[in-house]
């Protein structure tokens, strides 16, 4: 066997090498924090001298300024500078440069004149004084006469004209020198002027190049930098320091060998060479010998793993309590619970985790089962596809865990009802059932009643009993569909015309379904082009006031002038709307359209709007709204809006708030269809209306039917001690009309008025002055 292919070689080996890496690694890293310390150490020394140079450069200076100011009073120089005698001048100056401990002492006159202790200047020199003494220039190091001085001015009081006297003395020597010995390491500082275009150096000039002395001025106003000097480098910090005149600048140049910093680094490196080899040896022999106790409990489990993976029932041995043994107890454990998940995520692949039914793979794979069991013979098979009635209200109303709990209890009777049958869950609070018919037609309509009945039993959720109940469409296989694609639409389509038909009940496919389908697709396609292509308008039917005789109001009614079909009325159309969704942006429409026509109206005409319960809960209606009236300037009170029951079994508490925020506004409320409906009285409690909209059902049997004209007479004093107005709809006779006044309607609507009417005959009608009741008894 090769070295290497033994687990135990790689182990030690790379073990070893681990080792290796993780000393080196010590080693780098802690080479570089030390260096990277000094380095910063470094710096914080150089900042440090930096800051001693410039402290004892404006000390010296203050220094000197306070002995001249108290010595230029000699009564010598005064005189001779009074006199303008050069000789007793010079004297002066010589003996005040004495004085001072300076190498030279200057007068320098308000003309540019200037007279040295040490005799006559350059012409450019004597120049140089003047600006920066005119200026304020009070000390500052320069070049003069060819040698690095550190000048400081002192203005000679009272000399009229003005006069200064400047010393000039050597900053490298009683600087320089100074701040190096101050210094904790070994620090070289160098003085750099630049006079005329080029640098001068005082101090140790350390191999200086003029690309260094440019490097230094690049970096005066920052931190430290490298700095290559005498061949070495250097940790460099540059200073600006005030120059006194000309293009003269003046920097104090820093530096500390790198060499120096690191020396400690290099002793330490070497120790930790000489703990690497040392640890080497060890770690190689200890992993050797760790490897071998090792690998012989994996080879054994290596042997079960293969095993096992060809399908064995296998268990492996390990003598011991340490991470080997436990990880073969790890393994016999996994052995058996491999099984265990292999069962189970054939449970999930296969059944809804809500209910325990199978899911809708389970079902395409039993459908496509069911029809090949077809072929071949005359057996047939039924599906029942169900839905749970008015399931988003108790989901929304009781909350998603009663909702659950509504699914869980209808799966379990859907499969109570449906036993010896195949009963799946596909999604929501959608079931279906697969039924194998043999020569007993009618089981089929039998097993639909008996989920009907199952469904219906009372049930209780979170403290409140319901009632719950299910819509069934029935497919026959293989007459209303030969795969499993259309026979699940056949049912489909069964289910939308048993719902149709009012819920809580199944239906048969028929094939005039699907071209009922395919005429509902075509109606929403050409609804979907009705307002881009303007084909929507608005009717109005007027109201009549029966105390002031008059017009009050108008219903608005929308109408669709389809290209082809002519004028559409809303019930062939409006529950697709609504279907789809599309009621909202319609319905906008008809609020902007309405309001707008309004604002011509006289100001005691009011427009009716009707809203359905799509728009109050799928749209900003309140929004919609008020931009309306604000962009039309109908005053609120002038806009009603019509509603019906049904808005309330979506969501009573929303509702009503949103109905609360329209009054706040100050529009309308009408309850349309008023007393159809079982809870019609509670909404009362609920919600102060503006006005209840008899329905036209009671009108119709007002005068052949005691009952009915007992409802109105009922519902006309509830609305009168509640205070709030009635309309009677469908009001076409005249005796109707009497009856309604004896029962004091308020209002009433209907052909016996007038019927709807366009926005420009509306204009006529008020043009004419026929807002009245005319000929009506």
């Amino acid at each position: 066997m090769r070295p290497f292919r033994s687990l135990t070689a790689r182990l030690t080996v790379q073990f070893a090498l681990l080792f290796a890496a993780a000393m080196v690694g010590a080693s780098v890293t802690l080479s570089t924090v030390i260096a990277g310390a000094a380095s910063r150490q470094a710096e914080r020394e150089l900042q440090s001298s930096a800051a001693v140079f410039e402290q004892l450069w404006q000390l010296k200076a203050a220094e000197i300024q306070e002995r001249a100011t108290l010595s230029i009073r000699n009564p010598v120089l005064r005189k001779g500078v009074a006199n303008d005698d050069q000789l007793a001048i010079r004297a002066a100056l010589q003996a005040l440069s004495r004085r001072l401990g300076v190498e030279s002492v200057l007068l320098v006159t308000a003309d540019g004149k200037v007279v040295s202790s040490e005799g006559s200047l350059g012409r450019s020199d004597g120049a140089n004084f003047l600006k920066p003494l005119q200026r304020g220039t009070r000390s500052g190091i320069s070049v003069l006469s060819g040698r690095l001085r550190e000048l400081v001015a002192v203005p000679i009081p009272g000399a009229m004209p003005a006069r200064w006297i400047v010393t000039a003395s050597d900053p490298v020597t009683s600087d320089i020198r100074g701040l190096e010995r101050l210094s904790a390491v070994p620090l070289h500082a160098t003085l750099l002027v630049r006079s005329n275009g080029r640098w001068s150096a005082a101090g140790r000039a350390m191999g200086l190049t003029a690309e260094a002395a440019q490097l230094a001025e690049a970096h005066a106003r920052s931190g430290a930098f490298g700095l290559t000097l005498d061949g070495k480098p250097s940790r460099a910090l540059a200073k600006s320091l005030p120059g006194f005149f000309g293009d003269g600048r003046a920097i104090l140049l820093l530096a500390y060998p790198k060499a120096s910093a690191v020396a400690d680094a290099k002793t330490l490196q070497l120790i930790l060479g000489l703990v690497t080899l040392v640890g080497l040896l060890l770690v190689g022999l200890a992993t050797w010998r760790a490897a071998q106790r090792i690998t012989q409990p994996l080879a054994r489990l290596d042997d079960a793993a293969g095993r096992l993976a060809a399908g064995e029932h296998v268990q492996v041995r390990v003598r011991g309590e340490d991470e080997l043994a436990r990880l073969a107890g790890s393994f016999n454990a996994m052995v058996g619970k491999i099984a265990e998940r292999e069962q189970r995520i054939t449970q999930l692949a296969f059944n809804d985790t809500l209910t325990g039914l199978p899911n809708r793979t389970m079902f395409q794979q039993q459908l496509e089962h069911q029809f090949r069991s077809l072929e071949g013979g005359d057996r047939l098979f039924a599906l029942h596809c169900l839905d749970l009635d008015q399931f988003k209200v108790v989901n929304d109303t009781l909350g998603h865990p009663a909702g659950d709990a509504l699914l869980i209890e209808a799966a379990h009777r859907v499969r109570q009802a449906a036993r010896g049958h195949f009963v799946a869950r596909l999604g929501g609070d959608e079931f279906v059932v697969l039924q194998t018919v043999g020569d007993d037609r009618d089981a089929i309509d039998r097993l639909a009643r008996d989920i009907l009945g199952e469904i219906t039993r009372p049930l209780s959720l979170e403290g409140n009993e319901i009632r719950p109940s299910t819509s069934i469409g029935i497919a026959i296989a293989p007459q209303d569909g030969r795969d499993g694609g259309t026979l699940l639409r056949s049912a489909d389509l069964a289910l939308y015309r048993a719902k149709e038909g009012g819920r809580g009940s199944y239906a048969f496919f028929e094939e005039s379904l699907n071209e009922r389908a395919q005429q509902r697709r075509q109606l929403e396609t050409d609804l979907r082009l009705a307002l881009e292509r303007s084909e929507l308008e608005l009717f109005y039917q007027p109201l009549f006031d029966l105390e002031h005789n008059r017009i009050c109001s108008f219903e608005a009614l929308l109408r669709w002038r389809h290209p082809t079909r002519g004028l559409v009325l809303p019930a062939e159309f409006v529950h697709v709307a609504e279907d789809t969704g599309l009621i909202v942006p319609i319905g906008a429409w008809v609020i902007r359209e309405a309001s707008a026509e309004a604002i011509s109206w006289p100001d005691h005409v009011r427009v009716a709007v009707n809203v359905s319960a799509v728009q109050f809960h799928r749209g900003p209606l309140n929004e919609t709204i008020v931009h309306a009236l604000a962009e039309s300037g109908l005053p609120p009170a002038r806009f009603e809006v019509e509603i019906t029951e049904s808005i309330f079994l979506d969501g009573g508490d929303t509702t009503l708030r949103l109905l609360h925020q329209l009054r706040s506004l100050g529009v309308r409320i009408a309850l349309d269809d008023f007393g159809t409906g079982y809870s019609s009285l509670s909404y009362l409690q609920s919600f102060p209306f503006d006005k209840l909209k008899i329905d036209r059902s009671f009108i119709q049997n007002l005068l052949t039917r005691n009952g009915a004209s007992a409802i109105v007479h009922a519902i006309t004093e509830l609305a009168n001690a509640l205070g709030i107005e009635t309309t009677a709809e469908g009001v076409e006779e005249t005796a109707q009309l009497m009856e309604l006044r004896a029962h004091g309607c308020s209002s009433v609507q209907g052909y016996l008025f007038s019927e709807p009417m366009t926005a420009s005959d509306v204009r006529k009608l008020f043009a004419r002055g026929r807002g009245k009741l005319q000929n009506v008894a």
